[in-house]
C-alpha cells in the first residue's frame, strides 16, 4: 500500500470516520460535511500520488486534507512568479479509466490554473505535454446513444448540471479553448448524442462581442461541422453576467431539462393540409427578377455588377425604375459595399443618383462580419428596426465567406455557405443579392461560369451571370430561378452616364443587329446576294441568316430578285446603283 494513502486512512480512523475497500481503492465518509455515505473515493494515482474525489459535494483536495489536521505545504509560487494560495475550488481532468491527469483550480479572484499533484497532494505547476481532454469522460462514456449531453461554459456549470442528472461536459480553460480534438473525440465515442451548447451571457467585451456567446457559436460550428447533432440553447430570463448555475437556482429539474431540449420541428405536412393552406404572394424587389431568397449575381472583373447592383438598391430604396424601365417594388435596402472604401462609395452613388438626392430607405455599410462570426446576428439587427425591408445586397460573396473547413469537400463547403444565406433571407421574405465572380474557362451553359463547385449554386432561389467582352459597352445579362423562367437581357453601358441601359430582350436584340447588318452590307456591296454569301461576309450561321432573310422578305426589308438573291427594296438617297 501507498504510504500517502496508508496516512490518509489512519487519520480518518483518528477522527472517527469509517472507510471501506473498493476494488484498488477505498471508498470513505468526506470529512468536509455530514452525511454517512461512503461518498469519498481514495485511490493511488501515479508515482504513488494520493487521488481524493468527493463524489456528492465535489469539495477540494486540500479541504479535505485540512479538515483531518494534515499538514500541506502552502503551494509554490504559480508560472508568473505569483502566490495564488490554496484554490478555492479544483476540477480533476481524467482519461477514460478514470485517472486523473491534471487539476484546474478556482483560486481567489476568479483565477482559474491548471496543474498536478503529488503524492501528497503538493502543487506541481507544469503541465507541459498532457493530455487536455473534456471534462468527465468516464461520465461521458457511461452515456448511452441518442441521449442529451449539455456543454456549458465551465466545470461549475457542468457539475450543477450533473447534480440534476443531465449528462454534461466542457473543456478545460474556458471561453476561447475549444480544441478540433475534443470534437474529434465526440465524433469517435459518442456519433448519435444530441448536444446542447449553452453559453454564459458575459458583458459586451472591447470588441463589441460576448465572450460567452463567441465560445458558444465556436463550438457550435466544430461539432455541425464535424456531422454531429447539435443546437444552442438559449435560457429564457437569463440576465447579463450570469451563468447556467445561476439559471438554475429556484429552478425544478423538469424545467432545467425541458430549456435544453432542441427545438421542436414538424418535418411531415399531410398533402390535404398542404393544398388547404394559403399563402401569401411573393415578394419581389425587382418584380420577375430578384425575389425572396438567395439571388446570386456574378461577372467577370470590373463587368459592371457592382453599378448594376447599386442601380437596384437605388430604384428600390425610392421605389423607382430599374434600367428606367423596370418598376421595383419599395421597401429599405442594405447595401453591403465590402470592397469599397466611403470615398470609392461616395463617387458611385453620385454616378448612379445622377444629381438626385439619395432615397432615405439606403443603408450601406463598408465593413461587416463574416457568416457564422455574427454576419446573421448583424443582419438581424438590422431587420428587426426595418419592418419594410425588401432587399439586401451583399457585394462581395467573398468578403463575408468564413475560411473552408478543414478536410471538407468543396461542394459541401460551397453549399453550407450559400444555404445560410439563404435560411437567412426566405423565412424573413426578403431579398438577398449576393455578387459573385465567373471563371475564365468557357461554356457552354452562363451559368456554368459561376465561380465555385456546382454547390455555390445548389441553394440559391436565383441565379444572374453578367456577360460583357472588356471595354465593349453591350452586356447580356442572363437569369432564371426557382420561380423565374431563364431569360437573357441585352444591356448596354453608358460611359459618360455612368449606368446601364437595357436594350430588350436578347434573343431579340441580337436578330435587329443582325437585320441592319445585312442591310448595311447590302447597300456597301450594291449587289444582290444570297444567304450563302451574306452569311461568309458576316461570319454567321448559313441557317440562321436563311431564315431571317426570309423573314425579312415577309416584312418587306428586303425583296427577292432573281432565284436565291435579294435586294433592298428602295433606292437609297447618295448610294450607287439603284438602291
Amino acid at each position: 500500500m501507498n504510504t500517502a494513502v496508508e496516512q490518509f486512512l489512519a487519520a480518518l480512523r483518528q477522527h472517527g470516520f469509517t472507510y471501506r475497500q473498493q476494488g484498488r481503492g477505498y471508498r470513505a465518509q468526506c470529512p468536509c460535511h455530514q452525511g454517512g455515505n461512503h461518498n469519498l473515493a481514495i485511490n493511488e494515482g501515479a508515482e504513488g500520488k494520493l487521488l481524493l474525489q468527493c463524489k456528492s459535494h465535489h469539495c477540494a483536495f486540500g479541504d479535505i486534507m485540512a479538515s483531518l489536521g494534515l499538514k500541506r505545504e502552502e503551494p509554490p509560487a504559480g508560472p508568473n512568479g505569483t502566490h495564488y494560495g490554496p484554490p478555492d475550488r479544483e476540477y480533476p481532468y481524467r482519461d477514460e479509466q478514470g485517472r486523473i491527469l491534471f487539476y484546474i483550480g478556482r483560486f481567489p479572484g476568479k483565477k482559474f490554473l491548471a496543474y498536478q499533484r503529488d503524492a501528497m497532494g503538493g502543487m506541481l505547476w507544469s503541465t507541459k505535454g498532457l493530455r487536455r481532454p473534456l471534462f468527465g469522460l468516464p461520465e461521458l462514456l457511461q452515456s448511452k446513444p441518442k441521449d442529451l449531453i449539455a456543454i456549458p461554459e465551465g466545470e461549475k456549470d457542468a457539475l450543477a448540471l450533473a447534480a440534476l442528472g443531465i449528462i454534461s461536459t466542457t473543456n478545460p480553460h474556458g471561453a476561447g479553448s475549444w480544441r478540433d480534438e475534443h470534437t474529434a473525440w465526440l465524433k469517435q465515442h459518442l456519433p448519435d448524442r444530441q448536444f446542447a451548447i449553452i453559453a454564459d451571457f458575459d458583458p459586451v467585451g472591447k470588441d463589441g462581442k460576448r465572450p460567452g456567446e463567441e465560445h458558444a457559436r465556436s463550438v457550435f460550428a466544430s461539432l455541425t461541422g464535424a456531422g454531429l447533432r447539435a443546437h444552442r440553447v438559449n435560457l429564457p430570463g437569463l440576465l447579463e453576467g450570469q451563468d447556467v448555475s445561476d439559471w438554475i437556482a429556484g429552478r425544478s429539474e423538469a424545467e432545467v431539462k425541458q430549456a435544453l431540449l432542441p427545438p421542436r420541428r414538424t418535418w411531415v405536412i399531410g398533402a390535404e393540409h398542404l393544398m388547404s393552406k394559403e399563402f401569401p404572394p411573393m415578394r419581389w424587389a425587382v418584380p420577375e427578377m430578384i425575389g425572396e431568397g438567395l439571388t446570386i449575381l456574378a461577372g467577370g472583373t470590373k463587368a459592371g455588377k457592382s453599378y448594376l447592383a447599386l442601380s437596384a438598391a437605388v430604384a428600390v430604396a425610392a421605389g423607382g425604375r430599374l434600367f428606367g424601365k423596370i418598376t421595383t417594388q419599395k421597401g429599405s435596402v442594405l447595401y453591403l459595399a465590402l470592397e469599397d472604401s466611403e470615398r470609392r462609395l461616395k463617387d458611385r452613388m453620385q454616378d448612379v443618383l445622377q444629381g438626385e438626392k439619395a432615397p432615405p430607405g439606403l443603408d450601406l455599410a463598408i465593413e461587416w462580419p463574416m457568416l457564422g462570426d455574427g454576419f446573421e446576428e448583424s443582419v438581424a439587427e438590422w431587420l428587426e428596426v426595418h419592418a419594410d425591408a425588401r432587399l439586401i445586397i451583399l457585394d462581395v460573396l467573398q468578403k463575408v465567406r468564413p475560411p473552408r473547413a478543414r478536410n471538407s469537400e468543396p461542394y459541401d463547403d460551397d453549399y453550407r455557405v450559400t444555404a445560410m444565406l439563404q435560411r437567412l433571407a426566405l423565412p424573413r421574405r426578403v431579398a438577398l443579392l449576393a455578387l459573385h465572380h465567373t471563371r475564365k474557362m468557357a461554356a457552354d451553359d452562363p451559368f456554368d461560369l459561376i465561380s465555385g463547385s456546382a454547390g455555390m449554386t445548389a441553394a440559391a432561389d436565383g441565379l444572374m451571370v453578367l456577360m460583357r467582352q472588356r471595354d465593349q459597352p453591350e452586356a447580356t445579362l442572363h437569369f432564371i430561378g426557382r420561380d423565374v423562367s431563364a431569360q437573357a437581357w441585352s444591356l448596354r453601358w453608358d460611359s459618360d452616364l455612368r449606368s446601364w441601359a437595357m436594350l430588350g430582350d436578347a434573343a431579340l436584340h441580337q436578330v435587329s443587329q443582325q437585320r441592319a447588318a445585312i442591310m448595311k452590307l447590302m447597300r456597301d456591296m450594291n449587289e444582290d446576294l444570297g444567304p450563302k454569301e451574306i452569311a461568309e461576309v458576316l461570319g454567321a450561321s448559313y441557317g440562321a441568316i436563311r431564315r431571317l432573310v426570309v423573314k425579312m422578305v415577309e416584312d418587306g426589308e428586303l425583296v427577292r430578285t432573281t432565284r436565291g438573291k435579294y435586294r433592298l427594296p428602295y433606292p437609297l438617297q447618295g448610294e450607287r446603283g439603284l438602291y
